[in-house]
């Protein structure tokens, strides 16, 4: 099986959806793989309501350099700080070349601020690999907006 864009989102769905609702509670699930030149070299998800992002989460047990890595989110990054610095400026500092991201996010909060914070750094940006999925797989999170 050829690995693509697709490949590597449905990876990043199954990690979003071992989330529980009981644990997320207000906060989408959402799953993250990083990938470089066709291997993943990190992964992980949201585990509940005030714990790390995906973004983070992949990436907290491993000391690889995820430079010029493509991630996959199935959520679009979060441009505001919060408990933690934004996803977005975790991948901006990563040095990541591509973010293929599932759907952007509802929150007006956010209101595409990850994708132009991403595209602004100059890192490339592909949005909706798989949307319906998670639209699905979030359903209660997207219908708050």
């Amino acid at each position: 099986m050829e690995k693509n864009d697709a490949y590597f989102m449905e990876r990043a769905f199954m990690l979003a959806a071992q989330a529980k609702d009981e644990d997320v509670l207000i906060n989408p699930k959402v799953g993250a793989v990083y990938v470089k030149d066709g291997h993943i070299l990190a992964e992980g998800y949201h585990r509940g309501f005030g714990q790390l992002h995906a973004e983070y989460d992949a990436l907290k047990d491993t000391n690889l350099s995820v430079e010029g890595a493509t991630v996959y989110v199935t959520l679009e990054p979060c441009a505001h700080d919060d408990l933690y610095p934004s996803c977005t400026k975790l991948l901006i500092e990563k040095n990541v070349k591509r973010v293929v991201i599932a759907s952007l996010d509802p929150n007006p909060i956010e209101d595409g601020d990850g994708v132009a914070a991403l595209s602004a750094a100059g890192i490339a940006v592909t949005t909706g690999v798989l949307s319906e999925k998670n639209k699905a797989l979030n359903a209660a999170y997207f219908g708050r907006f």
